[in-house]
């Protein structure tokens, strides 16, 4: 009896299987999962130089617009101390605005036009201490020598007298251009200054690698903020700026290594030769330059008036702008005089 099979073979298969011919019962060839997998690391290898190239172009390009705006928000003159660079921004009182450590012109240029703070018949000279951006390190390594750049910027601005404020890392030059140049001081404010020794270490990272980091997170503050319920405008715009006051760090590491050397083997200033009326301002957390400072220069300067922002740390220019510029304002209003040369 013929079987069920296909072909020549006689064996009795279960009916509905059928036997397949040798010439057609050949196995598929196996996947080569090798070939499949060096293509597939290729391509995500393509794809990952395309990312980190597309970040790279973003970086750099947000960097080279940092570089640009810095140059063109600001002014470099030749005066008899050496080169400055500065803003120059409204009219009326003048005042010189010293940055901290690390800093530059516009880490105060941003404040100063968040707060409107020289829209009230405030002239706010802002420059860029030595080491700091445009400002050679030549022009002044010392807060000494860097009083007498300040007080020759003056000259080239026609002013003869004005106020001066330090912030932070601002307060050694600040309080010697008050005992150096006295006549030309209407009034010495010192902003959460160093008034005395302190060690900070040094920033031993590539410049680079400090903006793209700065680059990386700079949009976290403003949504950390807003998780926190802050939608105080001009506050969220300071914190935004703030990472943009340190990024372009190769422009500023000479003043600042600078700065850190000086602060850890700083002497006491003259304290007894400042004879200009002294706003000391500091916040009661403030670690980073702690209340110390504060209360010794109140203790030595004879006419010293000190505020305690309650609650404030190192972040106090910003974080309780109103109630500093408040204070500063009415200091400025009662020990202001003429202060143009003819």
């Amino acid at each position: 009896m013929e079987g069920y099979g296909i072909g020549t073979s006689n064996t009795c298969l279960p009916p509905g299987h059928l036997r397949l011919d040798s010439s057609l019962n050949q196995q598929l060839p196996e996947p080569d999962l090798k070939h499949w997998t060096v293509d597939f690391l290729g391509i995500l290898a393509l794809a990952g130089f395309l990312c980190i190239g597309l970040i790279a172009y973003h970086f750099l390009r947000w960097r080279a617009t940092l570089l640009r705006r810095l140059s063109e928000s600001s002014v470099l003159v030749h005066t008899q101390c050496g080169m400055i660079e500065y803003a120059d921004v409204g009219s009326g009182t003048p005042i010189v605005m010293l940055h901290g450590t690390p800093g530059g012109y516009d880490q105060v240029l941003n404040l100063v036009n968040a707060t409107r703070f020289a829209e009230s018949q405030v002239r706010a000279i802002i420059p860029s201490r030595p080491g700091y951006l445009r400002t050679p390190i030549e022009s002044g390594k010392t807060p000494a020598h860097q009083a007498a750049l300040y007080a020759a910027l003056l000259n080239e601005l026609a002013i003869e007298r004005a106020f001066v404020l330090g912030v932070s890392g601002g307060g050694p030059s600040a309080l010697e251009f008050a005992i150096q140049f006295p006549e030309r001081c209407l009034g010495l404010i010192l902003e959460e200054a160093v008034t005395q020794k302190i060690v900070v270490p040094i920033v031993r990272l590539p410049a680079i690698l400090v903006d793209f980091l700065i680059f990386a997170f700079r949009g976290r503050v403003k949504k950390n903020l807003k998780k926190k319920g802050i939608v105080d405008h001009t506050l969220i715009t300071l914190a935004t700026e703030a990472g943009e006051a340190v990024a372009a760090y190769s422009k500023r590491r000479i003043g600042m290594n600078n700065d850190l050397e000086y602060f850890a083997k700083m002497d006491e200033p003259l304290f007894d030769k400042i004879a200009s009326p002294t706003l000391i301002i500091h916040g009661t957390k403030d670690t980073e330059v702690p209340i110390a400072h504060a209360d010794l220069a109140h203790a030595r300067i004879a006419n010293s008036q000190l505020e305690l922002i309650e609650g404030a740390d190192h972040a106090m220019p910003g974080s309780h702008y109103i109630q500093v510029n408040s204070l500063i304002k009415e200091f400025l209003s009662q020990n202001a005089r003429p202060g143009l040369l003819n």
